[in-house]
């Protein structure tokens, strides 16, 4: 019966082959339906009789796989590349005899997912790409949920970084080839998703390891990062052609994905990257490195026209703040140490990145390109980021006075004052109007505290000591 059921596929195949270009929809039915009675006929004898052994049934399952990809890529035919492809990938499933071999088993999907990478080369399948990449995580993923453990942690960081690099390879031999687009929801999801999945995988493998959460997360945001300049520096000159190539251009769009692209990879790492901080530091620093970095990505996104890089600066900025404010209001024998650091930092760099949007906002007025977000939303983005530094500015140093002076408000309204001359010169020299009216709102409450200076030296009588014994 066995043999009857494959000599069966046989000639379906056949049969196949033979009306591919009189009916070619009937033909690949046909060729279809071979590839699953041969799946079936050796399944079959492997599990319902022992005519084969499970590895030699792997073996020929393997090798239906091969001639099933190759009519579909001379047919230009997914649907039979996916057919063959998703019984390679189930084989081992269907085939495990439980003895836990994931060396075989990964090694297994390694050669399958570079076969999809060499299909690659002929047709940009984009649901036969994302079905490899979806197999080949979830089998991986429900296999480090049942039976990792950390000793196997070396011997599986290979496949993981290998399956990372082929899937990272296939969006890249696509955007390469300008067949890439975001727009795609095969190519969005591949795209976006192995970054994170993989690096999610990464942290299970890493959990009890010490560091090994935080050197996961920095290495994956390493990797990404230096893939999103490497994309900017290969195709760097088609994304400056974008500006002179009109919107519906085919050149635009296409150099438009592989901005996206490089974005999208630009996000991921600095996402993880990220991640890495405070795994191992303090709130306190956490907000200082969050807030430069979103002051960073500010003036990258100032330098490359990008609004998209803009919004990951601006959610960085966020971030920071909200780690600035909960080590703000953490009580001080838990937290140690000068808070004036994070608060400081991140008004700082809420006023720097409100400055850089105003230079955005002139630059876009005086070459009619547009507001860099809208009309409006640009002035409005630059008035947030000035009236959130300085009240975070205000606050910490509000904060940090009351802990050192035995007049808090004094000091805190003479720093203020002090701190507002380079503020306005900032603004005189930018131009920048916003930051006037704040920094110089202290100033005339701070003329009536003075009283002969006796504030000031007792501020410094009683705040210097406190810092010289603080940890």
């Amino acid at each position: 019966r066995i043999a009857t059921a494959a000599a069966t596929g046989l000639a379906m195949v056949v049969l196949g082959i033979f009306l591919r270009e009189r009916k070619p929809t009937y033909a690949l039915i046909m060729q279809g339906g071979c590839i699953g009675v041969m799946y079936l006929a050796v399944f079959a004898a492997a599990k319902l009789t022992t005519l084969f052994s499970p590895a030699v049934a792997l073996i020929l399952m393997t090798l239906l796989v091969i001639p099933g990809v190759a009519l579909a890529v001379l047919q230009s035919a997914q649907v039979l590349a996916i057919c063959s492809s998703l019984g390679g990938f189930a084989a081992p499933s269907l085939l495990s005899d439980g003895s836990g071999n994931y060396v075989a088993l990964f090694s297994y999907y390694t050669l399958l997912n570079l076969g999809l990478l060499a299909i690659t080369r002929f047709k940009l399948w984009r649901w036969l790409n994302l079905l490899g990449a979806f197999c080949t995580f979830v089998v991986m993923a429900y296999w480090c949920r049942t039976s990792y453990e950390l000793s196997q942690f070396i011997p599986l960081q290979p496949f993981l970084i290998g399956f990372t690099l082929i899937f990272t390879l296939v969006t890249l031999v696509s955007a390469r080839r300008r067949q890439f687009q975001l727009s795609q929801p095969a190519d969005a999801l591949l795209a976006a998703g192995v970054p994170l999945v993989a690096a999610f995988l990464q942290f299970t493998l890493a959990y009890e390891l010490p560091h090994g959460l935080s050197l996961s997360a920095l290495g994956y945001g390493a990797f990404y990062l230096g893939l999103a300049v490497f994309i900017w520096k290969r195709w760097g000159h088609l994304m400056r052609e974008q500006e002179g190539e009109m919107a519906e251009g085919a050149l635009a769009s296409k150099t438009g994905s592989i901005r996206l692209l490089a974005e999208l990879y630009l996000a991921c790492g600095v996402i993880l990257a990220n991640l890495a901080i405070p795994l191992e530091f303090s709130q306190r620093i956490t907000s200082a490195a969050w807030s430069l970095e979103g002051v960073v990505l500010f003036y990258l996104a100032y330098r490359v026209l990008s609004p998209r890089i803009k919004v990951v600066g601006l959610i960085a900025l966020t971030v920071g703040m909200v780690a600035a404010w909960l080590d703000l209001f953490t009580p001080r024998d838990l937290a140690g140490g000068y808070k004036i650091i994070s608060t400081c930092v991140c008004g700082l760099a809420f006023l720097i990145a409100s400055c850089i949007q105003h230079l955005d906002v002139v630059r876009h007025r005086e070459r009619e390109l547009g507001e860099p977000l809208n009309a409006a939303s640009g002035v409005q983005c630059e008035k947030f980021l000035a009236v959130a530094g300085f009240f975070v500015w205000f606050v910490g140093l509000f904060v940090e006075a009351s802990y050192m002076s035995p007049a808090p408000l004094n000091f805190l309204l003479l720093t203020v004052s002090a701190s507002a001359l380079p503020f306005c010169a900032a603004g005189k020299k930018l131009n920048f109007r916003t930051i006037y009216p704040a920094a110089f709102l202290p100033l005339p409450m701070s003329v009536g505290c003075v009283r002969g200076g006796v504030f000031f030296s007792s501020s410094l009588y009683y705040g210097l000591p406190y810092y010289a014994n603080s940890d």
